[in-house]
């Protein structure tokens, strides 16, 4: 048995939705205050540890360290270096006049 209806599409199933909220981490004073006297940090290295709470920055470290590791174990498989040797250890001369 055949039909003349139409076959079911996507367009039909599509409602285009409202863009998301969103919402940035927004410390307020009391946070900072507490933290502070919590953990002894600065303002500076406070601002700094909230960067992990902004997803573009913890994205970017996922694929810094996502393709690094996909590198590493790649130049492995294809034996460009040995992993169970020790990595080799250069003294700068510079760094024996010192002491």
């Amino acid at each position: 048995m055949t039909s003349n209806e139409q076959p079911p599409s996507t367009q039909n199933l599509y409602t285009k939705l409202p863009a998301p909220k969103t919402v940035g981490f927004v410390e307020q004073k009391v946070y900072v205050d507490n933290m502070k006297e919590l953990t002894g940090n600065e303002d500076d290295d406070l601002f700094l540890k909230s960067t992990f709470n902004v997803n573009h920055f913890t994205d970017m470290l996922e694929y810094m360290l996502e393709d690094t590791l996909f590198n590493l174990m790649e130049e492995a498989t294809y034996e460009e270096f040995d992993l169970t040797q020790a990595p080799k250890i250069y003294i700068r001369k510079d760094q024996t006049e010192r002491q």
